[in-house]
């Protein structure tokens, strides 16, 4: 019964998130490279997603890897367009 009263909620709840400003903000740093979908997270560093990563890549130099997520930080010789972070922390 709680779920029943939960549920006009949490669906009104989700249709308020509006991620489309983000995504047209950040839409020039989503990529490919070797026909996998990459984000650009410095000027040649990429955040690559994807199961299996290929070995042998031109010009890409395998930083770190995360296989049970799918995430792979690669470096490239030429630049990219990229997120621009903004700092969370307080200066602590």
């Amino acid at each position: 019964m709680k779920i029943l009263v939960l549920l006009p909620f949490l669906v009104s709840f989700s249709l308020a998130l509006n991620f489309e400003p983000c995504y047209q903000k950040n839409s020039s740093a989503i990529t490919k490279i070797a026909g996998l979908p990459a984000i650009g997270i410095d000027e040649n560093k990429l955040l690559v997603v994807a199961e299996e990563l290929p070995e042998k890549l031109p010009n890409v130099t395998i930083l770190k890897r995360n296989n049970f997520l799918g995430l792979h930080l690669v470096q490239t010789q030429s630049t990219h367009p990229y997120i621009k972070l903004v700092p969370t922390d307080k200066g602590v």
